[in-house]
C-alpha cells in the first residue's frame, strides 16, 4: 500500500505503521521540506518498532515545461541522495512528445549515476 501526504501527526504515522510505500511532494526549497518529512518519517518508525528501511519513499514531481533531460536527471539526483527512491512525474497539462522525450534522455544519466 502507498499512503501520499505529508501530514506529521497522522498521515506519516499511518505510513510508519501500515504503508509499503510513502509518496511526498516536491516542495522548491533546496530539498529542506523533503530532508524534514523523511527525518519524521523515520522517528514514527522507531517509534512503531518498523524498520525504517521497510518503507519505500517516492516523491512527485513536475518536469517543468522547457525544463532540460539534465536539469531534471540533477534534480531526481538531488533528491535520491536524501533517501528519495522512485519519482512521480506529471506535467502541466497532457503529455506532449517533447516531455516524453525529455523523461527518455534523462533515464540513462539517472542510471549513470545509480549505485
Amino acid at each position: 500500500m502507498l499512503i501520499g501526504g505529508t501530514g506529521e501527526r497522522q498521515t506519516l504515522r499511518l505510513v510508519a505503521r501500515y504503508a509499503d510505500a510513502c509518496n511526498l511532494f516536491d516542495i522548491p526549497d533546496g530539498g529542506r521540506t523533503v530532508k524534514h518529512k523523511l527525518a519524521v518519517l523515520a522517528r514514527h518508525c522507531e517509534q512503531a518498532g518498523r524498520p525504517y528501511q521497510a518503507v519505500e519513499k517516492t516523491l512527485s514531481t513536475r518536469l517543468e515545461h522547457g525544463e532540460s533531460a539534465g536539469a531534471f536527471a540533477e534534480r531526481c539526483a538531488a533528491v535520491a541522495a536524501l533517501g528519495i527512491q522512485h519519482m512521480v512525474v506529471i506535467t502541466t497539462g497532457p503529455w506532449t512528445p517533447e516531455a516524453l522525450a525529455t523523461l527518455a534522455a534523462a533515464i540513462p544519466m539517472l542510471r549513470a549515476d545509480a549505485p
